[in-house]
């Protein structure tokens, strides 16, 4: 069976790429989402500032209620921390557990030295096990999304 092609491919408007990217984000609509949903659904959000993600989530979200964000930040359902681009992001703890471990070099080449000398009676190998003893007693049930 032979494979027959069109004789003129669709072509992708310049507007198509980012009008997809705005929805991707968010962005188009304000959809009536739990507040977790949204942060899980973007994988990260900026938080360099405490209040960025507040802002960032009433963009998105109908109805966010501030209060939404703090229960799940207090409960550590999500977490503030250094990840990509070694700025703070936003992400639920699930998400957390396979993020850090595969930004954790780029974040070791970005703060360097100079991170480590703050720690002040600690080495950072010690460190490193630590979150698991804030963590929640269950582990992700979501795997990493594929490139």
């Amino acid at each position: 069976m032979a494979i027959t092609w069109p004789p003129h491919p669709a072509t992708l408007s310049r507007r198509a790429p980012n009008r997809a990217f705005l929805a991707r984000q968010l962005l188009l609509e304000r959809p009536p989402l739990p507040t977790h949903a949204v942060i899980e659904h973007l994988t990260g959000l900026q938080a360099q500032a405490p209040q960025a993600p507040y802002v960032g989530l009433w963009t998105r979200i109908r109805d966010f209620a501030p209060d939404d964000l703090s229960v799940l930040l207090l409960d550590r359902s999500a977490v503030r921390l250094i990840l990509m681009r070694s700025t703070v992001h936003l992400v639920t703890a699930d998400d957390c557990f396979w993020l850090r471990p595969t930004v954790q070099s780029s974040v070791d080449r970005a703060v360097g030295p100079r991170g480590s000398r703050k720690l002040e009676g600690a080495e950072p190998a010690e460190l490193v096990p630590l979150p698991a003893t804030f963590a929640p007693s269950h582990r992700p049930a979501r795997t990493p999304p594929r490139p």
